[in-house]
């Protein structure tokens, strides 16, 4: 038994000190240093993934959601939406789901004073259209809504990524 013990406990100690060397020649400010230049990059090429880990309603309520299957995709004029949704539909079916693949129609990119981006972006998919709302953060943090007639107010979070060509 003590033999297990100590060979779990060494195992655990192999896996910790592996972890922590990925960075090791890396400081905290030259990491966050690329992290701001791949997310200038992603904004500004207009390639940019969102893969979405938080949905906040209009209630207050927070949900997690997986990411692989929640995301936001900007790839130049076209956008791709794929995110759970909770909340009223003002339709006859009930929604359950935000899918959409269309193309932009009109699109604003602010620059923020503490190095981040302010993004609106009108969308329409046939139509149906929708406004998206994005607040990009220097380090890779997404907080964006959706507006469409068809459903309430419904804020999503989640960390940007680029697109790799």
């Amino acid at each position: 038994m003590k033999k297990t013990g100590y060979i779990l406990i060494t195992l655990i100690i192999v896996a910790v000190s592996c972890t922590t060397t990925k960075y090791k020649g890396i400081s905290k400010e030259e990491r966050s240093v690329i992290k701001y230049e791949a997310v200038k990059k992603a904004v500004e090429q207009q390639q940019m993934m969102v893969k979405v880990n938080r949905l906040h309603t209009k209630r207050g309520r927070v949900l997690d959601m997986n990411p692989d299957m929640n995301f936001l995709i900007i790839n130049k004029d076209r956008v791709r939406i794929s995110l759970g949704y909770s909340g009223r539909s003002y339709s006859v079916r009930t929604i359950a789901a935000i899918n959409m693949e269309g193309e932009i129609l009109s699109r604003e990119i602010s620059k923020r004073d503490k190095g981040g981006y302010d993004i609106k972006l009108d969308a329409s998919q046939g139509s149906e259209k929708f406004t998206i709302n994005m607040t990009v953060n220097s380090n890779g943090y997404v907080s964006f809504n959706i507006i469409n007639s068809r459903i309430d107010l419904t804020r999503y979070s989640g960390n940007l990524r680029g697109l790799q060509n």
